[in-house]
């Protein structure tokens, strides 16, 4: 998997086997050739675009799925979900996981173009509770 090193295993020079290799991708034969292996591969694995596609939307929302964050209390000598200085509960979810998860869906839906940024003096103002 991997262009400069079947260029080598090819016969091609170490020094040449990196531009060697990224040329013979741009190939239609050898391009063809490969993709057909990595179909083939795919298919063996029963790995599709919906699979991954069903697995990042799942990844997704169960990194989005809250949990109670919980403190030991002594006097009643139980787990109580801790509560913040205005009172309420506080919850905890995977933020990084369900980022990386949506960025990678929406690269895949073509959402991050650079014509769709907001200019630099748009403010955004979030309303979390």
């Amino acid at each position: 998997m991997n262009a400069r090193d079947a260029a080598i295993k090819a016969g091609y020079s170490e020094k040449t086997a990196y531009s060697i290799g990224s040329e013979n991708l741009t190939k239609p034969e050898i391009k063809e050739y490969v993709d057909s292996l990595l179909a083939e591969a795919a298919k063996r694995n029963e790995i599709s675009k919906d699979f991954v596609l069903q697995g990042l939307k799942e990844v997704a929302e169960r990194c989005l799925q809250r949990s109670p964050v919980m403190d030991w209390d002594y006097k009643q000598k139980q787990l109580v979900q801790r509560v913040d200085d205005t009172g309420c509960n506080v919850w905890e979810f995977d933020s990084a996981g369900a980022n990386k998860a949506f960025e990678l869906l929406g690269k895949h839906l073509g959402l991050f173009k650079e014509s769709d940024k907001l200019p630099a003096e748009v403010e955004v103002t979030l309303n979390i509770k």
